[in-house]
């Protein structure tokens, strides 16, 4: 080496570390962004159903998701709980869940007086529109809170995913969704904070 004419490098032992600093950058990256999703600090589902209707962020703690297996079993064990169907009133007529009531959003100041008569401001309700893409149900569900109604939920997936799993049960699966703890409480979905 005492003939190389090179000039000598300073070597700080980063030559052959320049892999390992590249995995761990990509792997901080992915667990980063895993744990963001996972965390307390990000938003809720119900804040995501929120900013899609336009509505700000609090809104999305007056309501919670429910699955469409959530729902069923629910129901099933709590027959004061009310699904309200809020597509247009055409859509309705084509085809809804059973039991559901029909409370179009764009008719909902004439028929709102009807309703709030019949369900007590106690009563939970359970609201759906066309698919997780509408955010009718979100606006409605906010209006209900702001009528006093403090048992919200809303049918994640909307029509379109309560007719998917319909279509996918036999009657075994039936029954066994229905069956549950029977805590009287709706399950939920889980949510980065409440």
């Amino acid at each position: 080496m005492a003939n190389d004419p090179r000039p000598p490098r300073l070597d700080w032992g980063l030559r052959e570390d320049w892999r390992r600093v590249v995995i761990l950058v990509l792997a901080s990256y992915v667990i980063g962004a895993g744990f963001y999703r996972l965390s307390p600090l990000s938003p809720p589902l119900e804040v995501f159903g929120a900013r899609q209707a336009g509505l700000p962020d609090s809104v999305g703690r007056q309501f919670t998701y429910l699955t469409a297996a959530q729902t069923r079993s629910w129901l099933a064990r709590q027959p004061q709980a009310v699904l309200v169907d809020v597509r247009d009133r055409e859509d309705y007529l084509r085809g809804h869940t059973t039991p559901a009531h029909s409370l179009p959003r764009h008719e909902m100041p004439a028929v709102l007086a009807a309703f709030s008569a019949q369900h007590p401001r106690s009563t939970p309700i359970i609201l759906y529109t066309y698919s997780e893409d509408s955010p009718l149900a979100v606006q409605v569900a906010h209006e209900l809170w702001q009528r006093g109604y403090r048992q919200l939920y809303v049918l994640y997936g909307g029509y379109e995913e309560w007719v998917r799993q319909a279509s996918r049960l036999s009657v075994g699966q039936t029954s066994r969704l229905s069956a549950s703890s029977g805590t009287g409480e709706p399950p939920v979905l889980p949510r980065g904070d409440h």
